[in-house]
């Protein structure tokens, strides 16, 4: 009896010993998906918080920029505004002088910047010779979008920031018409009012 009562007491402690293994994995897989929740909301936290920072830093740089900005540099009407002859992707930026108004917009100095400031699929380009949109930088640096865009659409690197000096664009997106002759018609005149001015109709030149 004592033999079978040992082996009895060998199989119950297996028993309880395989329960106490289970339940140890069963712990284990519990702290890793905890783990794993930790793990994915501390990045998703980094993530908001390094979202903020940037967006601080832009909002910042765009306030200095506001604060430097004095509209008495602005170009009279009339002023030629010097472009290149090509643009980034050796397309010609020359027009017939009887071909409509040149849409010329400053973008902005960095592609992941600017790229939340101008959506450049949504620039309409009927009743324009050519839409120009100059980014600040090198060529290496201007956006995809911008690269991809077909038909009267063209995008220039101004690595010299000659587009902040000239047309005094101290904030972006910042758009100007401009004659055949590269010659100002107009400018927007606030910050705020891109989209009015970009969405007017150069015929009937409803400029704002």
């Amino acid at each position: 009896m004592r033999k079978n009562g040992g082996w009895v007491d060998i199989i119950v402690f297996d028993r309880k010993f395989s329960e106490i293994i289970k339940s140890a994995l069963v712990v284990r897989n519990y702290l890793a998906i905890v783990w794993i929740v930790a793990v994915s909301l501390a990045a998703t936290s980094l993530v908001l918080s390094t979202s903020r920072i940037q967006q601080r830093l832009r909002q910042s740089r765009e306030n200095d920029l506001m604060a430097r900005f004095d509209p008495g540099q602005d170009p009279k009407i009339g002023t030629t505004i010097l472009l290149p002859r090509i643009d980034a992707l050796g397309r010609s930026l020359q027009v017939d002088h009887a071909s409509g108004p040149l849409l010329l917009i400053y973008g902005g100095t960095c592609s992941e910047c600017s790229a939340k400031h101008i959506s450049v699929e949504k620039i309409r380009g009927e009743g324009y010779s050519l839409v120009v949109v100059a980014y600040g930088g090198e060529e290496e640096s201007l956006p995809k979008a911008a690269l991809q865009r077909a038909g009267n659409f063209r995008v220039i690197a101004d690595s010299k920031n000659i587009l902040i000096r000239s047309p005094n664009a101290m904030w972006y997106p910042r758009a100007y018409l401009l004659d055949g002759r590269r010659r100002l018609l107009g400018m927007q005149k606030a910050p705020d009012g891109f989209d009015a001015f970009c969405h007017c109709d150069p015929a009937k030149g409803a400029i704002r």
